[in-house]
């Protein structure tokens, strides 16, 4: 039975449209008003101050509802540990269950937990599931089958811990007998889709509530805007008023109508990356004064990049951090310090001597000599005080050894440990983060240990309690207090955005805002839709449709919150990043009829130093006007590491080094190393390329088998490389493969052809020193070089003894007009040819490049001996003229190489070889660094 009057009034989503609400609700004597969400408070105190009207939370009126303290409240109405049992349940039923697949991800976990609370205010429970599942189609009754089985799950694992569901609480609200009505009226205002538990007290409150008005946002001209508050009065079965206010830019968008008004101005920019977005907004918002402007950032890694670039620059920032407990430096000592007491004091020294420990000051040298000096004898040998820093950290490790502890203990065993002097949170600036992410980790670990107690405990040692420790650090978050009370203030939540002058809100892309529409893995819309028709809900699922409506609610809101300038910020796309600007960039270009300004800020664009806001800037400016600085010479200090960087030629060099050392000094010593050695894809495309020479491509009897061998040979290395490239490379590199296999074999056929070697000659695997393959080539004046490495084969062509080179990483084959040959190819030509010489005085270099195209190098070309081309399949002939034509300028270029090799000459030669070295960003004589580079090309043979 209802006592007293309901009323549902609807304003526009500005807080000055809630602030005219709440002041005529107080001139109709209101005295007290609620928000159902933190949230819902924060967005009523930021409407209304200074008035007779008390604001507070549901929790007063709950307490009273469900006949218990406000802390207790609290405490039933908090879904997190259900999120804990809900992983649990789903670890109990997967095997048999439809949703196996997904039941070990948080955000299936997650989501699981919302839709049994969908079913619960749909008053659906495990028996109405089964009855549901009876008459419908296979596919979907197994699903409502596992959601049942779920169900019985989370109640029984939920009844283990002696705790009442939120489903519980719900019908025992709903059945229980109403207290006695409140004196005055009252207004709950409601601003965003709530818990049903929250719902359903609002509902209990119609039923005795005096005097109650209930306040939503909405906007009756456009009906994809604010759809929960149209469901929220139909659920009290009361008419909407109308509160008629003055027209905002919010109230425009998604509609036809076009906003007049001239504030705020708009300013939409498009920045090349979320960096630079992030530094462009920091120096808008110093200019505007940082006490005028507000930053809405929704996308949590914007809150992290915000919080590194503030700072670098010195900003201080009002905003709560939601960080990995494992990137917390609090949790991270505490981390290393329990894993170093499992490893011996020598572990331990470090730790505490590393400077990554709360406060290593407390721990005085003598003890760190302590345990240094332990070493192998363990901890038994260390004279320590209890009651000292070390000394506690000693006695705890040897309580933590006594046995295996259960999980309980150990809960009790981390307080302990937390609490040590070592990891007393310092009276300080970050005491507050500290603090937080100490009573973080302590709370996850509680919960931890309280659900995997609901079906055993075999208990843990000491190892297996740091790496549950470890575990949780990695996947849980928590949220860090502000680091100032006075800075910038960031906020993540439309609902909660005040009114302020300048409002910048940042990544304003499809995906970020609005988050990306997609239906739910447990039940999908037409799921949803079938429900509600087969059980009758008119308030029942919602589809992805109606969720994703919640988008737009937040950004008309944010809209209405800017009272001088709103700033609409994001990146662009580029090579690492497919950005989509928002399609409401364009809505609100419609709604403001052309006022909307646009500035792109490439990274590009030097600032000016007379206009940098910031000091660091200014600096930054400054630097660029007055011309990069010249390198400092690269020249040995001592002689000792002039003799370690010595290279003997006689004792083996690559043709790589030979190249390197003809090129610049700086790559010879320090060029070759490889940088991407790490990297898995391009470990396999390097397998990939070395293939032709591998399989032994020039003795393939035909093509067919050389193209199986080239197949078997690829398949091992990517099986051998599986678990470390993903689908999406894998498949690349398949495709690659295939292409390069193609025109390898094609290459390889046509070749033979035009050019056949003598029956029974060829032989693959040549190495520099074989038979007929020279490996020392003597110069003057250097003593000679001896090479390493090899040719791919090896054969006998007539009169010319003939080299083959499959080589990827060679661009010999490109240089087909010798007078235009770059030093490099020549001297690696010269080198070849100078070894096959040994042999014969006809020699011949046969070339192929990654493509599959080939080149015959032959010196000279003979008469009496028909050498074809094909140009169009990619085949040529270059003839190099004679062998003392040829080679006496390359041999030159050899020595210059090695006379280099053997004094140490570390000495960088910038020009074309810069585009190509590994370290080039790291030399600062590159021609990249330099306006006028040396193109380090003459050579002085002598």
């Amino acid at each position: 039975m209802r006592h007293g009057s309901l009323r549902v009034i609807r304003v526009p989503p500005s807080l000055g449209a809630i602030r005219q609400a709440l002041q005529e609700f107080e001139s109709a004597g209101g005295s007290l008003a609620c928000g159902l969400s933190n949230e819902g408070v924060a967005r009523l105190r930021a409407a209304y101050s200074g008035g007779r009207i008390e604001i507070t939370d549901l929790e007063r009126f709950a307490a009273t509802l469900l006949t218990q303290s406000s802390s207790e409240v609290r405490q039933l109405m908090d879904p997190s540990l259900e999120l804990e049992v809900v992983a649990h349940a789903c670890e109990k039923i997967a095997p048999s269950s439809v949703f196996a697949p997904h039941f070990f991800s948080e955000g299936f976990q997650t989501r699981a937990l919302k839709t049994l609370h969908e079913l619960a205010s749909c008053r659906i429970g495990s028996p109405e599931l089964r009855q549901v599942a009876v008459s419908v189609d296979d596919v979907f009754s197994s699903k409502l089958t596992s959601l049942a089985d779920l169900y019985d799950a989370f109640l029984e694992a939920t009844s283990l811990l002696g705790r009442e569901t939120s489903f519980q609480r719900l019908n025992r609200l709903r059945e229980g007998q109403p207290p006695p009505s409140l004196e005055g009226p009252l207004l709950v205002g409601v601003f965003c889709d709530e818990n049903p538990l929250n719902l359903e007290v609002v509902r209990k409150l119609t039923e005795w509530g005096s005097n109650l008005t209930v306040m939503i946002e909405g906007n009756r001209d456009s009906e994809t805007v604010f759809g929960y508050s149209e469901a929220v009065a139909k659920s009290l079965s009361a008419p909407i008023q109308d509160l008629q206010a003055t027209p905002t830019l919010g109230s425009s968008l998604f509609t036809n109508l076009i906003y007049k008004g001239s504030s705020p101005a708009v300013t939409i920019v498009s920045s090349s990356d979320p960096l630079a977005e992030v530094e462009w907004a920091l120096r808008d918002a110093k200019s505007s004064g940082f006490d005028q402007t507000v930053i809405y950032a929704r996308d949590g890694s914007y809150l992290q990049l915000l919080d590194a670039v503030a700072k670098m620059y010195g900003v201080p920032l009002q905003a709560e951090l939601s960080l990995p407990l494992a990137e917390m430096p609090w949790v991270r000592s505490l981390l290393l310090v329990i894993r170093s007491l499992l490893d011996g004091p020598q572990a331990l020294s470090d730790a505490l001597s590393s400077g990554r420990v709360c406060n290593p000051q407390m721990i005085p040298p003598s003890s760190l000599s302590a345990l240094e000096m332990a070493g192998a004898s363990g901890y038994g040998g260390i004279d320590s005080d209890p009651k000292s820093p070390l000394g506690e950290i000693i006695a705890w490790r040897a309580r933590a050894l006594e046995t295996r502890h259960s999980l309980g203990d150990w809960v009790e065993l981390l307080g302990a440990l937390a609490s040590l002097q070592v990891f007393s949170v310092p009276e300080d600036s970050v005491a507050p983060q500290a603090a937080a992410a100490r009573d973080a980790l302590l709370d996850s670990y509680r919960r931890f240990a309280l659900v995997r107690s609901l079906t055993s405990d075999g208990g843990a040692s000491l190892g297996e309690f740091a790496r549950q420790l470890h575990d949780l650090a990695e996947s849980r978050r928590a949220r860090l207090p502000n680091r100032s009370e006075d800075g910038l203030v960031v906020r993540t939540s439309s609902v909660a955005l005040g009114e302020c002058p300048n409002l910048i809100v940042l990544g304003m892309l499809e995906g970020v805002f609005p988050k990306r529409r997609s239906e739910d893995p447990i039940l999908s819309d037409f799921e949803r839709e079938y429900l509600n028709s087969a059980l009758g809900l008119e308030e029942g699922f919602k589809s992805s449709y109606e969720i994703a409506r919640n988008e737009r609610d937040a950004f008309v809101r944010s809209c209405n919150a800017a009272t001088g300038r709103l700033v609409l910020s994001y990146p662009q796309a580029d090579d690492d990043r497919d950005n989509v600007p928002t399609f409401y960039l364009e809505e609100i270009k419609r709604a403001y009829e052309g006022r909307v300004t646009l500035i792109d800020r490439p990274r590009g664009s030097a600032l000016e130093a007379s206009s940098c806001v910031f000091d660091l800037d200014r600096e930054v400016a400054l630097g660029f006007d007055e011309g990069p600085e010249p390198p400092d010479p690269t020249e040995w200090v001592l002689d000792a590491s002039r003799v370690q960087f010595t290279i003997d030629p006689a004792e083996e060099v690559s043709l790589r080094q030979l190249r390197d050392g003809l090129e610049c000094g700086f790559k010879l010593r320090f060029g070759s190393t490889e940088l991407d050695r790490n990297d898995p894809r391009a470990e396999v495309h390097r397998a990939l390329l070395s293939l032709p020479q591998t399989t032994g491509l020039p003795l393939q009897p035909n093509p067919d088998e050389a193209r199986r061998a080239l197949e078997r040979a690829f398949a091992n290395i990517v099986a051998s490389s599986a678990r470390k490239l993903r689908p999406s490379e894998r498949k690349l590199i398949e495709e690659e493969a295939r292409t390069y296999f193609r025109n390898w074999v094609r290459s390889e056929f046509l070749s033979r052809e035009l050019w056949p070697k003598d029956p029974g000659s060829t032989v693959i695997h040549a190495s520099f020193g074989h038979p007929g393959l020279a490996g020392f080539l003597n110069l003057k004046g250097v003593g000679g070089v001896t090479l390493r490495g090899g040719l791919t084969g090896y054969a006998r062509m007539g009169r010319y003894a003939v080299g083959i080179l499959h080589s990827a990483r060679s661009s010999l084959v490109l240089s087909t007009d010798v007078e235009k040959m770059e030093e490099p190819e020549r001297l690696e030509l010269a080198a070849y040819l100078w070894s096959l010489s040994e042999g014969s005085s006809f020699v011949a270099l046969e070339a192929m490049s990654i493509g599959g195209d080939r080149t015959l190098f032959v010196c000279p070309r003979l008469s009496d001996q028909n050498l074809r081309a094909d140009q169009a399949n990619g085949l040529r002939v270059v003839d190099l003229g004679t062998l003392a034509e040829f080679l006496p300028p390359a041999k030159d270029l050899i020595r210059f190489s090695a006379r280099r090799m053997r004094e140490a000459d570390i000495v960088p030669a910038p020009g074309k070889a810069c585009k190509f070295c590994r370290w080039g960003e790291l030399c600062r004589s590159s021609a990249e660094f330099l306006d006028d580079p040396d193109d380090g090309g003459a050579r002085d043979a002598s």
